[in-house]
């Protein structure tokens, strides 16, 4: 599974016009180079599906930490031997794990992974495919696996249940802070699998369930996702308790169609939000619905959140004032039941 052991697995995606083959999957030698993002500036979009949409990320707030994916072969990896059949190794910077893939003209397959810091081996009994290609727009993927034949700190490592699907559900525009991308892919996805360590007698060392959904935006000839986004909720069995982990990257260093645009006086289609100046320090917010209970949030640009007000009366207009502030860019968050707004601004 892609972040649950800090390593993050392959996907891809297509275009509407053009479908994604075999000859557009990562080889040996590709290197990719992700910018790490605060999820406080990122917006989900669950219900954005279909044609024509926008997702609208330029307001993002960067990480300093960055994550480089590099793809090797199998055989120069300590685990070469228990992916005999594997092509390609999927390898983090800094992590002395690997995922391990196969592919050919028909299918691009997981074959399993290996974490250090538990010491667990994982090689599916069956490939995983995680796509079928070519694909385009409109495809779903679905597939099942398990493994009995790994190892979970010396102890046999059992998978049961492990279930994953995917849906190439958006086509539209991406903006990321460096700029826009035309005919962009959006891949949701859903995985999920019980980990056991078998002691034998029927008794478990220790039994994890994981589960993961996210969204992947891919643009047909760049290899792998310019944006991803993960959400893995790890739940222990035994003793209880569960940790949740959110992550979100994009490829900082992909060439771009277009540069954003930043216009404070700008109209949300989507929330049906109006944005307006007032004074250099002192905007205005007009909603066509109510504002009540709305969140409204300023981050810096290190993410650090730097003026935060809720709305509880029930209007559809409100004022904020930002002059306690040094000039510079922010973004300001709008956050309510019904509404997910996101901008950059300028303090002059």
């Amino acid at each position: 599974m892609k972040k649950i052991f800090t390593i993050l697995a392959f996907a891809m995606t297509s275009s509407l016009f053009a479908q994604i083959t075999s000859a557009d999957m990562p080889v040996v030698g590709t290197s990719v180079n992700y910018k790490n993002i605060n999820k406080n500036g990122f917006n989900t979009y669950p219900t954005t599906v279909g044609t024509g949409v926008t997702w609208d990320n330029s307001t993002v707030v960067e990480k300093i930490d960055s994550v480089v994916l590099d793809y090797i072969l199998p055989s120069t990896t300590p685990e070469a031997d228990t992916f005999p059949t594997s092509t390609l190794a999927e390898s983090m910077t800094g992590n002395a794990g690997h995922f391990f893939y196969s592919i050919d003209a028909n299918a691009f397959y997981r074959d399993g992974f290996y974490d250090p810091s538990q010491n667990l081996s994982v090689p599916y009994n069956d490939k995983l495919k995680l796509y079928t290609l070519p694909f385009q727009f409109g495809t779903t993927f679905s597939d099942n696996y398990t493994c009995v034949a790994g190892t979970f700190s010396t102890y046999p490592a059992i998978v049961d249940d492990g279930t994953y699907v995917s849906d190439v559900d958006g086509n539209g525009i991406l903006r990321v802070p460096t700029g826009y991308f035309n005919n962009v892919f959006r891949i949701y996805y859903e995985e999920s699998f019980t980990l056991k360590a078998d002691i034998g007698l029927g008794s478990y060392m220790g039994m994890v369930s994981i589960t993961e959904f996210g969204y992947e935006f891919w643009k047909s000839g760049h290899v792998k996702p310019l944006l991803t986004y993960y959400n893995t909720t790890t739940t222990d069995l035994i003793g209880g308790g569960n940790t949740v982990t959110i992550g979100v990257r994009y490829d900082k260093h992909a060439p771009v169609d277009g540069p954003n645009t930043v216009s404070v006086n700008s109209i949300d289609q989507d929330n049906m939000i109006h944005l307006g100046l007032v004074s250099p320090k002192v905007f205005y917010v007009n909603s066509i619905g109510t504002l009540q209970n709305c969140n409204i949030e300023v981050y810096d640009m290190m993410g650090k959140n730097v003026f935060c007000s809720r709305i509880n009366d029930n209007t559809n207009k409100y004022i904020i004032s930002l002059e306690n502030l040094t000039s510079g860019l922010y973004i300001i968050n709008i956050n309510g039941q019904t509404i997910n707004f996101n901008k950059k601004i300028a303090l002059n």
